[in-house]
C-alpha cells in the first residue's frame, strides 16, 4: 500500500492513477494539528455501503407501502364491527358511514403523529449511542443514521438523490401488489410487510459493517502524546446522560440564537413560513386512501393505484421534468440559480394549489387523478424552496438555518394530523360535496405559500452570494 503525505496549503501534490478517490479528512474543527484523522475508504468500500444502504431501504420502503392500505383496512374492520356491535356486515357501504370514518380518520392522524415523536425526541440520543457503542446495533434498532460516516461530502448529494429514488420506486411496485393481494384478505399483505421488513434486519445482521472504525487516531505517537499531556485526567468518557444534557443546552441556544434570526430576515421569515405551511398542508395526502374509498364506494385495494399514479410522476418530475426545466431557465432564460430556484418554487406552489383545489371537487375519478398528477408535480417545492432559502444567507448561518427548518417542520408535522383529521371529519358532517375539506384547506395553504414566495425579493439577500451565482449554473446535473 503506498504511504501518504500529509498536504498543507501551499503545497504541490501529484495526483496520479493510482491516488485514492477519497482522500484523507480532518475531523471538523480540530485543525490542521488535530491527532484525529479520519480513515478514508476506496471507492469500492463506499459503493458497496451505498448499495447495502439502499437495498434496505427499498426493503423497509416496500414493507412500509406494502402494509398502510390494508392496516386501513383492518383499522376500519374493527372500528366498524365495534360499532355495529356484530361480527357480520351486510356490505362494505355499512363501514362508510361518518362515524366510522371519523373515528378511523383520527386515528390515523395520532398515530401518524405518534411516529414522528422517537425521531424528534430521541434523535440526539441515537447519534451518541452510535457514536459510543457504534452504528450497526443502532442500525439493527432502525435508527438511521445515514451514510455520512463513509461518504465523502461531495457524494453525499448523489447518494441523498438514491436514498429518494429507493423511496418512490418501492412506493410504486408495493402498492399495486398490496392492492392485488388485499383483494382477497388484507391481512396477507399486512403480515407479508412484516416479513420484508424482518429481511431487512437480516440482510442488516449479515451484511452491515461496524463504521466507527472509520474516524480514528493519525498514530499511537498521538496517543501517548495526548495521555502524557492528560496524564491526571481520567480517560474515561463522559457519562451518556451528562452528554446529553449538553446537547440539549446547546440545542436550546441554537433555538434562542434561530428565534433571533429569523426576526432578523424577512426573506428568511418568508420562506421559513413557506416550509411551515407546506408542512402542514402535505399531510393532507395521508388521507388521500380514506377520501377515494369514501367518496367513490371504491375497496382500499383499487385505491392503491392513486398512490402509484404519485409515485410514478413524481419519479419521472425529479428524474427529467425538473433537470430539464432548470437547464432551460439557466442556459435558454440566462436566470441564474437562486432567481431559477425562486421561479420553479412560485411555480411548483401554484401547482400545489390548483391540484389540490381539483383534488377537493373531484366529482368523477379522473378530476381526482387530474389533481393528484398535479400535486405530484409540485411536489419537490420543498427542494426548491430550500435551495433559495440556502441563498439567502451567509455560509456562517447555515447551521442556525437548518436548526430553524427542524423546528419548524417538526411543528408541522406535529400540528398537521390532528387538524387535517378533524377538518375530515368536520366534512363528513357537511355532507358528500365538503368530503375533500382537507384538500381545500390544503389548497388554501399553498396558496398561501405561493403569496407568501412571491414576497421574496432577492435584492435583500447578502452580497457574497452574488459571487457564487455563476458556479450554481456549473453545479446543475
Amino acid at each position: 500500500m503506498a504511504s501518504h503525505s500529509e498536504t498543507n496549503p501551499g503545497v504541490m501534490v501529484n495526483i496520479h492513477e493510482s491516488t485514492p478517490l477519497l482522500a484523507t479528512e480532518q475531523v471538523e474543527g480540530q485543525g490542521q494539528d488535530s491527532q484525529y484523522n479520519v480513515q478514508p475508504t476506496s471507492a469500492h468500500q463506499s459503493t458497496s455501503i451505498l448499495a447495502l444502504v439502499c437495498t434496505l431501504l427499498m426493503l423497509i420502503d416496500i414493507s412500509g407501502f406494502l402494509g398502510m392500505a390494508p392496516q386501513m383496512q383492518i383499522f376500519e374492520d374493527i372500528i366498524c364491527q365495534n360499532y355495529y356491535a356484530t361480527g357480520n356486515r351486510t356490505s362494505l357501504h355499512d363501514c362508510k358511514t361518518e362515524p366510522v370514518q371519523s373515528e378511523l380518520a383520527i386515528i390515523q392522524a395520532y398515530k401518524d403523529t405518534f411516529d414522528q415523536l422517537p425521531g424528534i425526541l430521541f434523535g440526539v440520543v441515537y447519534g451518541l449511542l452510535a457514536d459510543r457503542v457504534g452504528r450497526r446495533p443502532i442500525l439493527l434498532c432502525d435508527a438511521w443514521p445515514g451514510t455520512e460516516w463513509t461518504m465523502g461530502k461531495n457524494r453525499l448529494a448523489t447518494s441523498f438523490f438514491y436514498f429518494s429514488a429507493v423511496v418512490l420506486t418501492a412506493e410504486i411496485v408495493a402498492t399495486p401488489i398490496s392492492g392485488i393481494t388485499m383483494a382477497g384478505n388484507p391481512w396477507i399483505p399486512f403480515l407479508a410487510s412484516s416479513g420484508v421488513e424482518f429481511l431487512a434486519v437480516v440482510v442488516a445482521i449479515f451484511f452491515a459493517p461496524e463504521t466507527l472504525h472509520f474516524g480514528r487516531l493519525k498514530s499511537m505517537d498521538a496517543i501517548h502524546s495526548s495521555l502524557n499531556n492528560n496524564e491526571n485526567t481520567t480517560t474515561k468518557e463522559q457519562p451518556l446522560l451528562k452528554t446529553v444534557m449538553v446537547k440539549v443546552s446547546h440545542s436550546l441556544e441554537l433555538f434562542k440564537e434561530s428565534t433571533n434570526f429569523l426576526l432578523s430576515s424577512l426573506n428568511v421569515s418568508l420562506l421559513l413560513l413557506v416550509f411551515f405551511v407546506a408542512t402542514l398542508s402535505r399531510q393532507a395526502m395521508a388521507l388521500l386512501l380514506q377520501y377515494a374509498t369514501k367518496k367513490y364506494h371504491w375497496s382500499y385495494s383499487r385505491a392503491t393505484i392513486l398512490v402509484s399514479v404519485r409515485g410514478a410522476v413524481n419519479l419521472v418530475d425529479v428524474l427529467i421534468i425538473l433537470p430539464v426545466i432548470s437547464r432551460l431557465m439557466l442556459y435558454r432564460m440566462k436566470l441564474n440559480g437562486p432567481t431559477k430556484d425562486l421561479w420553479l418554487s412560485r411555480g411548483m406552489a401554484f401547482l400545489l394549489t390548483i391540484g389540490m383545489l381539483l383534488m377537493f371537487f373531484a366529482p368523477v375519478p379522473a378530476i381526482l387523478i387530474a389533481g393528484l398528477v398535479a400535486v405530484a408535480l409540485g411536489s419537490p417545492l420543498h427542494l426548491t424552496a430550500r435551495s433559495s432559502l440556502t441563498s439567502l444567507i451567509l455560509p456562517n448561518q447555515v447551521g442556525v438555518l437548518y436548526t430553524s427548518l427542524a423546528v419548524v417542520q417538526s411543528v408541522g408535522i406535529l400540528m398537521a394530523g390532528p387538524l387535517l383529521a378533524n377538518t375530515f371529519r368536520w366534512g363528513m358532517k357537511l355532507g358528500n360535496t365538503w368530503l375533500g375539506l382537507p384538500f381545500l384547506a390544503a389548497s388554501v395553504m399553498y396558496l398561501l405559500a405561493f403569496l407568501l414566495i412571491s414576497g421574496v425579493n432577492l435584492s435583500r439577500r447578502p452580497q457574497i452570494h452574488s459571487l457564487q451565482e455563476d458556479n450554481g449554473r456549473n453545479e446543475e446535473h
